[in-house]
């Protein structure tokens, strides 16, 4: 039974090395999206929760309800992929486009008081 174990903890873990080399591409910022807006926010700015926030005055269905996506640790995948590169050289030809744009370390899905919406 521990070689089954074994086993399994194996697969787990390669399959978290394929996800941290595989980060996903965040969505691009927009704002004035109507369904789903995305912002950039710089430090000690209005969160989209908070009262004042240009997100407030938007009115939606009654039956509905904001749920936000908190993006942390924003990097850029084509700084990363250079990073790499010039630690472990490059790699065998790969005829692959490289992943653009941002991805992040963590996300967080957010109320629409701000409260992190746990088991989501």
């Amino acid at each position: 039974m521990s070689h089954l174990n074994d086993s399994r903890a194996r697969v787990m873990e390669f399959w978290r090395a394929c996800e941290l080399f595989s980060p996903p591409s965040l969505p691009r910022v927009d704002p004035r999206d109507e369904r789903e807006p995305v912002f950039q926010v710089a430090a000690g700015a209005l969160l989209p929760w908070e009262a004042g926030h240009p997100l407030q005055r938007r009115r939606i269905r009654p039956n509905m309800t904001w749920r936000y996506i908190v993006y942390g640790g924003v990097f850029q995948l084509e700084r990363v992929r250079v990073l790499l590169e010039n630690v472990f050289g490059p790699g065998p030809e790969n005829f692959d486009r490289a992943p653009q744009g941002a991805s992040a370390l963590f996300a967080m899905l957010v109320t629409e008081e701000g409260r992190p919406l746990l088991g989501a």
